[in-house]
Formats: structure tokens, C-alpha cells, sequence
């Protein structure tokens, strides 16, 4: 499982490009989602965040290839002294930690 060519900033996908020396892959979706089920449903190897792998049955082959992926929750300063995105920031924020364990590599 690739990435298309729009999403080649990607850690995943830049691991995929060096790993497979350039050569295209034979399948390729811009979603994690379709990702996950084209790996679930026998299509190939997949570059796929570990806790979604996991959810889906799917076992780990290589846990550290170095294609950590950082999240960032922003907002326009303009919204930052909203009340309603402010509590929806806190939620997210909160959610992650969460989730910490379970998003952590095994």
C-alpha cells in the first residue's frame, strides 16, 4: 500500500519511496482508512499507525521504522478567546491523554 503523489511529505510515504527504491506501488489510497482495509482485506503491506492496525487485527511486521508522524492542534488567533473552540480544543487535548497508553507504540 503507497501513498499517491500528493501526500509524498508523509513519513510513511517517504519510508515507503526509500524502502521500495522509487518503485511505484501497485496499490495506492490517500486515506488511512482505505488503507487499513485494503491491508485487512489482503491487498498488501501497509505503512499503518499501530493502534488502528491493531483494531483491526492486523499484526506488526516492523514496529520502529522512524515514520513517527507529529500531530498539531491549531487555531486562527482570531478564535483562540472563543468559548466553544476552546472547550472543543480542551476535549481533543484531553481525549489524547487520554488515549496515551493505547496510542503509545506497544
Amino acid at each position: 500500500m503507497g501513498w499517491p503523489e500528493t501526500h509524498q511529505h508523509l513519513p510513511a510515504a517517504q519510508w515507503i519511496t526509500r524502502t521500495l527504491r522509487g518503485r511505484p506501488c501497485k496499490v495506492e489510497a490517500n486515506t488511512l482508512v482505505a488503507q487499513v482495509s485494503a491491508v485487512s482485506a489482503g491487498l498488501g503491506l501497509g505503512v499503518l499507525p499501530h493502534f488502528m492496525a491493531r483494531a483491526s487485527g492486523l499484526q506488526c511486521l516492523q514496529p520502529e521504522i522512524g515514520a513517527d508522524q507529529t500531530l498539531w492542534l491549531v487555531m486562527h488567533s482570531d478564535l483562540a478567546g472563543s468559548r466553544r473552540v476552546r472547550v472543543l480544543a480542551d476535549h481533543l487535548i484531553a481525549l489524547f491523554a487520554d488515549h496515551q497508553d493505547r496510542l503509545a507504540m506497544p
